[in-house]
């Protein structure tokens, strides 16, 4: 996040990076959550995790392209939103196969 502090240097403004990432992840978390447990079938899951997905992705991808972090800050945000929407996948296919 140091091209967040340069930017902030920069332009004179204040953008508190920390704090904005930490609320899309709580948000993120939340719609995944919301997602499974709106829909019935793993596969009508998995199709709007996707979508939950490709949201936080492109909110990342602005701030990428704004200059706000830099390639291998987004890489792993990237990953860490995969990452995340997977763990939540498996979790729910083993409590449907335990059903």
């Amino acid at each position: 996040m140091s091209k967040c502090l340069d930017y902030n240097l920069r332009s004179g403004k204040v953008v508190n990076m920390a704090e904005m990432l930490d609320n899309w992840t709580g948000m993120y978390q939340a719609s995944l959550e919301a997602s499974i447990d709106a829909y019935d079938t793993y596969d009508e899951v998995s199709n709007e995790t996707f979508n939950d997905e490709v949201k936080i992705v492109s909110n990342i991808n602005v701030l990428e392209v704004l200059g706000y972090i830099d390639k291998e800050e987004a890489a792993n945000m990237r990953q860490l939103a995969s990452d995340t929407r997977t763990q939540m996948l498996e979790k729910l296919n083993k409590k449907e196969g335990e059903n």
